[in-house]
């Protein structure tokens, strides 16, 4: 922890530490009635969900509470994001639309809609200068929009580039650069000013699922598609010599998500369809950590906060809040919703 100086690393143990957490420290409450398809966070102390019952939620999950519930989508939402800069929420759905709702403690309206994809919107990302709207979609095209109007800047379309995931890059570095997973296994780097592609990454075997940006610009990571150990990976690729340069292997089924710990700048948090999320090194590639959900059905999704808490989103056990306490090298549930 950059804050308190803390070091996560010390103590921790490769094993499962939770395995069917307590019903007691979690509510039955679930915040959404259908599978959860995918979690972000608004602040430490409140979250942003989608799921397949065509809603979005801001919930107070310390306060164990709804803070608003977001109603227009026709399909299944796919993706969530929050810019701060705006005050507001964004979300892709499977009716291959994206909606913008404020979301900024005053109200919690429906801003507008942006359409123009021809099939499910799988990414969305919004730049830092809070301007843009960059989509991808299962059509093959990535678009720029101009979030005040709603309307397309450019759109570009690369053959049989099924989007599956995109992040813009950080603000203090290549903030013009986006980076996309493909399920035709391409990382490919987008030059926002042309929309032209940047860098491709040599493909890998399998499907890239997910990708996230280390907070200095330096290092993208993947995740993968797989079954029975076969890919389930998470992969580290270096901007600077555009080469891979990790891999994260333990996952015995696809690797849903991944992100950079906003806690420690050394670690790396995955989520997978085999019901865990694990905490890796980034610079060993050991597993640090893993939280297994019982009867969770696949882990859809991950994001984590300043405050050593990461939370996941599931098929059939709604959300999950857990601390990380690198003391006693243990990941405990604080709350599901």
């Amino acid at each position: 922890n950059k804050e308190s100086g803390e070091n996560i690393h010390e103590g921790y143990q490769q094993e499962v530490l939770v395995r069917n957490p307590p019903a007691a420290a979690a509510t039955t409450n679930f915040c959404h009635n259908e599978p959860v398809t995918c979690v972000n966070k608004i602040n430490r102390d409140i979250t942003v969900s989608g799921s397949q019952d065509k809603t979005v939620v801001a919930y107070d999950w310390k306060a164990n509470k709804i803070i608003h519930r977001w109603l227009g989508h026709e399909r299944e939402i796919i993706k969530v994001v929050y810019a701060n800069i705006l005050g507001s929420v964004f979300s892709c759905s499977r009716d291959r639309s994206i909606r913008m709702w404020r979301y900024d403690g005053e109200s919690n309206d429906f801003v507008r809609q942006f359409t123009g994809h021809d099939l499910v919107v799988t990414g969305i990302s919004v730049s830092s200068d809070g301007t843009t709207l960059c989509s991808g979609s299962r059509d093959n095209a990535v678009c720029l929009w101009d979030i005040e109007t709603g309307k397309v800047i450019r759109r570009r379309i690369v053959n049989r580039n099924l989007v599956t995931h995109l992040r813009w890059f950080p603000k203090e570095n290549n903030d013009h650069l986006i980076a996309q997973t493909s399920e035709d296994k391409c990382l490919r780097i987008w030059d926002s000013k042309s929309m032209e592609v940047a860098i491709a990454f040599p493909n890998r075997r399998n499907i890239l699922t997910y990708c996230d940006i280390s907070y200095d610009g330096n290092y993208v990571i993947t995740s993968g598609s797989g079954i029975n150990g076969q890919g389930c990976d998470c992969v580290m690729w270096d901007m600077r010599t555009q080469r891979t340069i990790a891999e994260f292997l333990g996952h015995s089924m696809t690797v849903s998500a991944c992100c950079f710990a906003p806690f420690d700048e050394n670690i790396i948090l995955t989520s997978s369809y085999d019901h865990s999320v694990r905490i890796w090194n980034r610079t060993t590639t050991d597993c640090l950590l893993q939280y297994t959900i019982s009867g969770a059905g696949p882990v859809t999704g991950i994001c984590s906060d300043t405050d050593k808490y990461f939370y996941c989103s599931t098929h059939e056990d709604g959300i999950h809040a857990v601390l990380v306490n690198s003391e006693t090298a243990k990941a405990t549930l604080q709350r599901k919703f």
